[in-house]
């Protein structure tokens, strides 16, 4: 991620509002000297938009000259031409002013540190072995750390659409879920 680049792409005036939002992610994609290769799929997720508007938006950046596209033979690769961002503004281009008697200053969290607090630390993923030490922890023992592990590395760590927070509290999901599915077995079931 270039800051650099992310700041110029603010700067850049862009006529069609969706090209902005694919130059800001090219942009936070961006290495040191502009050069990104997210897929389509990613740009198109990541922003909102439709893979057809993602098209469209990228036709419009290399169409004005501000991104370039290299075509390889199984990647994009997307260059953000630095001399364009930086002349992107009129000779006449000057700061909005505003008077801060008339408003009133408010400060607002970033969006980074919304319900972030100091004691909240971000996830991570356990291993088999962490499972396996936490699963022996508890009554009756979790053995099926394995299962555990692949189910939810399929399932990309999400619990429902959220992402997960705590595979302890996951793992004592799975195990009240055992205990209610697994019943005894009785002679009656056989026929004897």
């Amino acid at each position: 991620m270039s800051i650099h680049y992310i700041s110029q792409a603010w700067k850049t005036p862009v006529a069609d509002a969706k090209a902005k939002l694919v130059l800001l992610k090219l942009a936070d994609n961006a290495n040191d000297e502009g050069v990104a290769w997210p897929h389509i799929e990613t740009i198109a997720a990541e922003t909102g938009l439709s893979r057809s508007s993602v098209f469209k938006a990228l036709n419009e950046l290399e169409e004005s000259g501000i991104v370039e596209r290299d075509r390889g033979r199984n990647e994009v690769i997307y260059r953000i031409q630095k001399s364009r961002l930086e002349t992107s503004r009129s000779p006449d281009w000057r700061p909005l002013e505003v008077q801060t008697g008339d408003l009133p200053y408010i400060k607002e969290p970033s969006i980074e540190h919304i319900g972030e607090t100091n004691s909240q630390k971000r996830f991570q993923k356990p291993s088999v072995a962490d499972v396996l030490a936490y699963g022996s922890s508890l009554a009756p023992k979790f053995l099926k750390a394995q299962q555990f592990i692949d189910y939810y590395e399929s399932k990309g760590w999400v619990v429902g659409k959220a992402p997960m927070k705590c595979w302890k509290s996951a793992i004592r999901t799975w195990q009240a879920r055992d205990k209610q599915t697994t019943k005894p077995q009785t002679s009656d079931q056989f026929g004897i």
